[in-house]
């Protein structure tokens, strides 16, 4: 898995939400949907894959909830182009996962911790990697209620993906993203 040496994208949540604050519909600030949620995220994506590296990310994410306020299952498309070193031009991935949160309703503040599995689909092979039939996540994230149905969004998220072949619990490929978004709820 990469170092963490560089710093989150805390600036475009900030700015997220600045946006969010100022087109919400009024709400009480401490609301919580009970419904559905869909948010729209970007942020930085470590990756060690064919070479390591720092490439941007977006993600468009939906949950509903499974028991209360809870429990929450999660869909989950992302993208990212990484720019391998050994690769001539960056090999674009493609995400989809499925995830369950477990979170903490705390009034407006909602931490989180995700678990979650699903696919990751090369949709340009630079690096010459083999196809990747699955993927497994971990999350741990914070949403925060705004104000009307729009909220802020931040979350640290680690994948792996193309399972080792000796046997152990480890992967070839792993990434961990860094994103902030603007969160919608029904």
């Amino acid at each position: 898995m990469p170092t963490l040496n560089r710093r989150p994208l805390g600036a475009v949540a900030l700015v997220l939400g600045a946006l969010g604050a100022v087109a919400a519909p009024a709400r009480p600030a401490g609301a919580q949907a009970p419904g559905p949620e869909l948010s729209l995220s970007a942020g930085a994506m470590q990756f060690d894959a064919s070479g390591t590296g720092v490439a941007p990310t977006a993600a468009a994410r939906a949950a509903l909830p499974v028991a209360g306020r809870w429990l929450l299952a999660e869909g989950s498309l992302a993208y990212a182009a990484l720019g391998e070193q050994f690769a001539p031009s960056p090999t674009r991935v493609a995400v989809a996962e499925g995830q369950l949160h477990l979170q903490a309703p705390l009034g407006p503040v909602r931490p989180y911790l995700g678990v979650g599995g699903g696919w990751v689909r090369y949709l340009s092979n630079a690096g010459g990697q083999a196809a990747a039939p699955g993927t497994l996540s971990g999350a741990a994230g914070l949403r925060v209620a705004v104000s009307g149905r729009l909220g802020v969004r931040g979350e640290l998220r680690v994948r792996g993906w193309q399972r080792t072949s000796d046997g152990d619990f480890g992967f070839v490929n792993s990434a961990a993203e860094y994103t902030g978004g603007v969160t919608y709820a029904f």
